[in-house]
């Protein structure tokens, strides 16, 4: 009766088993526009990295400011301007923008405002620059937060939401995708080098027959 082993380990001594392909872990480098071309999949997701760090910062840089300014101390004050302007022009199209001036006393003195937000309100549309100044007509008196420790400065309204959901969960999410991309890309290497192992890939190297295991009966026979 013979006996003959499925599978024989050679061990790791005296063949090595070829590597295919290496792909790239996810790391935050900058493609080499030197030499050779850059892959489609590592711009990609060098872009959406760039891309989700520049709207993170920003956005938390923002989103902090007005929840700030949200906390001052909120004082009446008179609009003695309000209208839109041309700023300049963009790709041809004209910039139109939102300027507004308004005055409150503070300590016995008359101050004086120009900042609706912390962003200024800008749009290639004057209609939609009025529609949002809207409800600050010249001579209405509305709430300003004023910033105690420096009461010239001073903010219609801040809105810390707005740069929540409009700079900072963006951010996150095209950070999320690159991050995906980088982990797909591993996932895939990892697999590729256990598909290597399993159906033995080696290097220039031709594994020897196993012998065969004969029992003692058969030799006697």
């Amino acid at each position: 009766m013979r006996y003959q082993a499925a599978y024989h380990y050679p061990g790791s001594r005296n063949f090595h088993r070829s590597t295919v392909e290496k792909r790239r872990e996810f790391k935050l480098r900058i493609p080499s526009l030197v030499g050779r071309r850059p892959s489609l999949i590592a711009l990609t997701k060098f872009s959406l990295v760039i891309a989700g760090l520049f709207f993170l910062l920003v956005g938390m840089a923002h989103f902090f400011t007005a929840k700030e300014a949200k906390s001052w101390q909120q004082l009446p004050v008179t609009i003695t301007k309000a209208k839109v302007v041309r700023s300049g022009q963009t790709d041809g199209s004209p910039i139109f923008m939102a300027e507004i001036e308004y005055q409150y006393s503070q300590n016995g003195k008359i101050m004086k405002g120009d900042r609706l937000s912390l962003r200024p309100i800008r749009s290639k549309s004057p209609g939609a620059v009025k529609r949002q100044i809207a409800a600050y007509k010249v001579g209405r008196t509305v709430l300003a937060h004023i910033n105690p420790a420096k009461p010239a400065k001073a903010y219609l309204h801040t809105f810390p939401e707005t740069y929540l959901y409009g700079l900072i969960v963006p951010g996150l999410a095209l950070l999320a995708m690159g991050l995906a991309i980088g982990q797909i890309q591993r996932f895939r290497k990892m697999n590729d080098e256990r598909e290597a192992w399993r159906f033995g890939e080696f290097r220039g190297r031709v594994l020897k027959p196993v012998p065969v295991a004969v029992s003692w009966n058969s030799r006697k026979g």
